[in-house]
């Protein structure tokens, strides 16, 4: 998981001129997202149906993490309409399992949230981090990066948030 932050660090901290920077995060990403804020210090952020931060998953040290890869479809059962996946990582699985803190936030936050975790994930992620909450009961953990309305209103959002900082 620090990889994939180091990656969005490094992406997120390339120096644009006049740049403003959001980051989004999407299942596994939001979480990665949540990682990287602290030292990308964002304008905002973006996340839809993120993993939990251990602070609302708990911590479990006796998680085995191991190398490798798994089909998600194996793990997760099917996905409404069944698009089509590609192999996650075991390492990174099994750190999310174990826990990853991520004690605060410190920029205006969006959480985007559907039927499949709105309630596991989206509600107690805005909640906790002190964010905004917009939930589409209509859609699915899928289908929220593909509807016109989420990005509509991700988009309206970050109109709204645009430069600002805590």
């Amino acid at each position: 998981m620090k990889d994939y932050a180091d990656v969005a660090i490094m992406e997120a901290t390339r120096p644009v001129p006049d740049a403003v920077v959001a980051l989004c995060g999407w299942s596994m990403g939001g979480l990665v997202a949540l990682m990287a804020a602290p030292i990308v210090r964002p304008a905002a952020l973006v996340l839809l149906e993120p993993s939990l931060p251990a602070e609302l998953a708990g911590q479990d040290p006796d998680v085995p993490v191991n190398a490798g890869t798994f089909e998600p479809g194996e793990l997760y059962g099917r996905w409404p309409d069944d698009p089509p996946t590609r192999r996650e990582s075991s390492l990174a699985l099994g750190e999310r399992k174990r826990g990853i803190s991520v004690p605060s936030v410190h920029c205006p936050l969006l959480v985007v949230a559907s039927r499949t975790y709105g309630h596991q994930r989206g509600s107690p992620v805005a909640e906790f981090c002190g964010g905004e909450l917009a939930y589409f009961p209509h859609l699915h953990h899928v289908s929220l990066v593909r509807d016109v309305v989420v990005r509509t209103t991700i988009s309206d959002w970050l109109s709204r948030v645009r430069g600002t900082r805590t």
